[in-house]
């Protein structure tokens, strides 16, 4: 007894120093990003990522210090802010609290957390970040520019440090697109800079930090212009009407304290450089026999060169990019070459992008490269350049005689699949180009596989999709001369988007671009409210909520207003670009005043939502009346009771008010009876639908115990579907279903919507509480499926869903990040049934509740990863309907009958 006491006694003894480690702190991000050169907001926010081998661990207080050296903060010696402990959970969004911050400083900070048990854990690694100007009279530089004909610029500066360097960093804007160069070395880590946007709202310019560049003594700085989003550009998207011009700020910090600026002014110089074409759909043209060696550095002879003109600033206020710009992604080895012509060769890449290619070639001075890209091939093997419309893409190299050279465009860029070389001297081999792939240099975010191998090339037709047309702004498309920032197309594949990219801080600048810019039609500008919310819900973000609250509640009133011009909203868009084989601008209009009213009815949802969130309660109530009244007046206008359909009875006509949660409890089932009958007896087994039916046809299947059905409309094959695309050898979405058409590219970001679905339905993985603190994990398992396996990287850490066939048990394994807890559904009738490991799930670490919840067991988890299992035969999915979800399309709601609609129906965050 006296032993037992004993080793009782010094366990507890014992204790805190074993558990003072039981939570690590690392990822620490500033304004989502990590050490970011440029913040301009006077209180930006801090987050981090809590680690811990033990289950149900989670943060209960946190302390933040802040100090201008890394020494000064692992001294101990703070010397700018402390927070003391703060009894908090929050581990992102935490805001600075201490003194005024100076232009061009850079901070370092630490965090530390107190756990579960409150232990401290260690305090993290020191991160870092910089503020970049914060107010008009922290810029010194001057707009400058060459001669209004030159096409692509060079323009430079020469100067002089005469102390020993500490820091220096760059920031620099143009109107058109710019390189940097800094003594010599080309800055290539952003592309098509800066990004695009809505101008006269925000100029969006890049920092670098180019320390490691400069030196004592001589210097020179260099930057390249060409047009970018000049008058070439289309008319729907933003662009400038003006001549490239210049706009650069070099700040130097030296060990002494002292500072010195370089800017734009009167002393550059520029003259004419290689490209001597350059637009963003036509192409770049580039002499390399007019490359002039050295002209960054500064020992070069410029006096040939002519003096720049100063230029008026155009408008729209200097912010700092809250991401890193555009950047090459991937790069591409092409699979495939052949000869189509005598000296046509035509390379295949084996992937739609959007970039360019790098060129490796040799040959006599003055020889021409040519190289068109496109999508398809005809059946002869050219190229089919239909789907690049009026947009030439065809970039030419004009060699300049050296044994070997190699080119690649800075300023332009193309949606493609196949190049076609013609003027090569010789014979080129797969080696001769490589396809460069840019994108939003974001970081990715989550991860899909599964045991279809179709559905997985579905995923990777979504994913690629998005990915080639996250550009400064959401493009439609990457391919014909439009790439515009279409609000329609974003607003059904924003989710999609978050799962696969971390996406914060690029919507909230593409929510920049378009909040306030009028529109009366849902399925436009919805994306103005829908995006805020879905940002909310996704990453926590309230600051954001709240600052383009007013603008969401316009919108609606907007709404509101133009809602009884019936024929107004008849001839919208509705359910863009449903099957139509004509492929054809005028056939892809489809059920515009339905689509518009259901989407009226989500967007007063949200409002009334964001209202109470934001503790605006006449707000919520009024904009709760103005929801039901829509729903009621829907209901009234569309609603057939005898066939159980709405409008016309196409499946969209019947998903949309499902999806929304617009239709009554009494008479759910029926609908969905309805539309199950539709796909299965009238579409035979395939969609009928356009970009936004398509984007919740799947969700609402799964969540009415239909995911067999679902899986076998997602992946049917023949016209029309995603698998008829792939059978034709499509790697991204296309904007038709069908193959041609007078409207069509093959690379169309609005219908990858439904890769949300295999994210939150195969995977099961869903925020239960605003920014993922609390998780819902609610897996489908299809019978023709053996395993999936999915992940997103949440503002919590990693979240993990993978489950798998075996020996007649589903296993499923699940991680759940420190400081966040989980709400498990599985399909089971008792909860002995449930397995964790080898023992049942009630007396399971982690497991903090579980009961039986219709046809499922609901089990309370604290963090941790876990492997749970149950018997195969109550997952059969096609029978069994997914329970309430925390949220869901139907913006921030919980699932409700709208008979209650009275009744407060905020969730319990």
């Amino acid at each position: 007894m006296r032993a037992t006491r004993l080793i009782r006694f010094l366990g507890l003894v014992l204790l805190p120093c074993a558990l003072a480690q039981a939570i690590a702190v690392d990822h620490l991000r500033t304004e989502y990003q990590t050490q970011p050169l440029a913040l301009d907001r006077p209180h930006p926010r801090f987050s981090w990522e809590l680690h811990a081998d033990e289950r149900a661990q989670r943060q209960t207080a946190y302390q933040i210090r802040v100090a201008t050296s890394p020494e000064t903060l692992t001294a101990n010696e703070v010397d700018v802010w402390d927070s003391g402990r703060v009894t908090v959970a929050d581990n992102f969004g935490v805001p600075y609290g201490g003194p005024e911050l100076r232009a061009g400083a850079r901070y370092y900070w630490s965090v530390r957390v107190w756990d579960a048990r409150n232990q401290p854990s260690a305090w993290s690694t020191p991160s870092w970040w910089q503020m970049g100007p914060l107010k008009p009279t922290d810029w010194h530089a001057r707009w400058i520019g060459a001669a209004p004909d030159a096409p692509s610029p060079l323009l430079r500066r020469a100067f002089q440090l005469e102390k020993k360097i500490v820091r220096a960093t760059a920031y620099a804007y143009a109107i058109g697109w710019y390189r940097l160069l800094v003594n010599g070395t080309e800055l290539t880590e952003r592309v098509l800079s800066p990004v695009n946007s809505n101008y006269p709202k925000g100029l969006f310019y890049d920092a670098y930090d180019v320390t490691a560049l400069v030196r004592r003594g001589g210097n020179a700085i260099g930057m390249w212009m060409a047009p970018g989003y000049a008058q070439s550009y289309s008319k729907y998207g933003y662009r400038w009407d003006t001549p490239p011009a210049a706009f650069a700020q070099l700040q130097i910090a030296f060990d002494d304290g002292t500072t010195q600026t370089i800017a734009t002014d009167e002393a550059w110089k520029w003259t004419a450089s290689p490209v001597v074409a350059s637009d963003i759909y036509h192409g770049e043209t580039y002499d390399a026999r007019r490359e002039i060696a050295g002209w960054s550095e500064s020992r070069f002879d410029d006096q040939d060169w002519k003096p720049v003109a100063l230029r008026a600033a155009p408008p729209g206020p200097l912010i700092a990019c809250p991401f890193p710009g555009l950047a090459v992604a991937a790069e591409y080895r092409p699979v495939k070459m052949t000869e189509s012509k005598p000296g046509v060769f035509v390379f295949d890449l084996g992937q739609n992008i959007a970039g360019w290619v790098r060129l490796r070639t040799r040959g006599p001075a003055g020889a021409r490269v040519v190289l068109r890209h496109a999508e398809e091939l005809h059946a002869d093997g050219t190229l089919d350049v239909k789907t690049n419309r009026a947009a030439q893409a065809t970039d030419t190299y004009i060699l300049r005689g050296d044994r070997d050279e190699s080119y690649e465009p800075r300023f332009t860029y193309h949606g493609f699949r196949y190049v076609e070389v013609t003027g090569y001297t010789g014979t080129p081999t797969l080696d001769s180009l490589t396809g460069c792939a840019i994108r939003a240099a974001v970081p990715e975010a989550g991860s899909f596989s599964c045991s279809d191998p179709l559905l997985n090339r579905m995923h990777a037709n979504f994913r690629w999709t998005i990915a080639n047309n996250l550009m400064g702004i959401p493009t439609d498309t990457a391919t014909r001369d439009e790439r515009t920032p279409c609000q329609m197309d974003s607003l059904t594949v924003e989710d999609a988007a978050i799962c696969n990219f971390a996406l914060a801080p690029y919507y909230a600048k593409w929510l920049h671009d378009i909040a306030g810019d009028g529109g009366s039609l849902p399925n436009w500008t919805g994306d103005q409210v829908v995006l805020p919310f879905l940002l909310w819900e996704n990453y926590g973000d309230r600051r954001l909520l709240a600052e383009h609250y007013d603008n969401m509640r316009q919108v609606v009133d907007r709404f509101a207003a133009t809602a009884e011009a019936a024929k107004h909203w008849a001839a919208a868009f509705g359910d863009w670009a449903a099957p139509n084989p004509s492929g054809s601008y005028e056939g892809s209009f489809s059920e515009g005043e339905l689509v518009n009213r259901a989407l009226f009815y989500r967007t007063a949802r949200i409002v009334a939502d964001a209202a109470a969130l934001l503790g605006r309660a006449p707000d919520a109530e009024r904009y709760a009346q103005l929801a039901e009244r829509v729903r009621t007046e829907f209901d009234a206008r569309f609603y057939d009771p005898r066939t159980a359909t709405y409008g016309l009875g196409r499946q969209v006509t019947s998903v949309l008010p499902l999806a929304f949660d617009m239709v009554p409890s009494a008479r759910r089932s029926a609908v969905v009876a309805a539309l199950r009958q539709r796909i299965e007896e009238v579409d035979r087994g395939h969609l009928d639908t356009g970009i936004f039916g398509t984007r919740y046809l799947f969700e609402v299947l799964f969540d009415h115990g239909l995911a067999d059905l679902a899986l076998r409309v997602l992946t049917a094959t023949g016209y029309p579907g995603y698998a008829d695309q792939i059978a034709q050898g499509a790697t991204t979405t296309w904007e038709q279903w069908s193959f041609d058409g007078s409207m069509q590219t093959h690379n169309h970001a609005m219908f990858a919507g439904p890769d949300a679905t295999l994210f939150s339905r195969l995977g099961g993985i869903q925020p239960g509480v605003p920014g993922f603190r609390e998780i819902v994990f609610c897996p489908a398992f299809p019978t023709a499926l053996s395993s999936v396996d999915c992940s997103r990287a949440t503002v919590m850490g990693i979240v993990g869903s993978r489950w798998r066939r075996e020996a007649g048990r589903i296993v499923l394994a699940i991680d759940v990040p420190a400081n966040a807890t989980a709400r498990l559904y599985l399909p089971a009738q008792t909860l002995d049934a449930i397995c964790e490991g080898d023992r049942s799930a009630l007396h399971a670490d982690g497991v903090l509740s579980a009961h039986l919840e219709g046809n499922h067991a609901v089990l309370a988890l604290g963090s941790g990863r876990y492997e749970f299992s149950l018997p195969d035969r109550f997952s059969s999915s096609a029978s069994v309907a997914s329970p309430t979800r925390a949220t869901t399309v139907r913006g921030a709601t919980a699932a409700r009958d709208p008979d209650e609609a009275s009744q407060a129906h905020l969730l319990d965050w």
